[in-house]
């Protein structure tokens, strides 16, 4: 089954969530649907729980169900070196990976002081570790 989420109303409020991901590492990693509800999983920096839980209550009028620790060989995001992760994050909130891209490989080397080549090698190597973990 498919389901269109993209043409369900939306909360009017829903921006909230694009302003706390601003603020760090916000990963919305999976939502599950069962019988019993919908869950809604989080990864995020410990400093941003606060603003991630009034965020997701405001926006949802949800309830936390449970905080725990996570451990990074659950996620393939989390096996990037800090530099991947950081170029490929800044290379995603910066719509390097929107279609049409709404920033160049050049630009983002600019603003990140950076050479092409090595903007272009890091999301490369970064890419490959994800596709690796989740394709095998």
């Amino acid at each position: 089954m498919r389901a269109d989420l993209l043409s369900a109303p939306l909360p009017e409020n829903v921006l909230e969530l694009f302003e706390v991901q601003k603020k760090g590492m916000v990963i919305f990693e999976k939502g599950t649907f069962s019988p019993e509800g919908v869950n809604l999983y989080v990864i995020c920096e410990d400093e941003l729980v606060g603003d991630v839980i009034s965020t997701i209550k405001n926006v949802y009028r949800a309830e936390v169900i449970g905080i725990e620790e996570y451990s990074p060989e659950d996620s393939p995001v989390l096996k990037l070196s800090k530099r991947q992760f950081e170029v490929l994050l800044f290379a995603y909130k910066s719509g390097y990976f929107d279609n049409p891209r709404r920033i160049t490989l050049r630009e983002l080397a600019q603003i990140l002081g950076l050479s092409p080549s090595t903007v272009k090698e890091h999301l490369r190597k970064a890419e490959r570790k994800i596709l690796e973990e989740l394709i095998g």
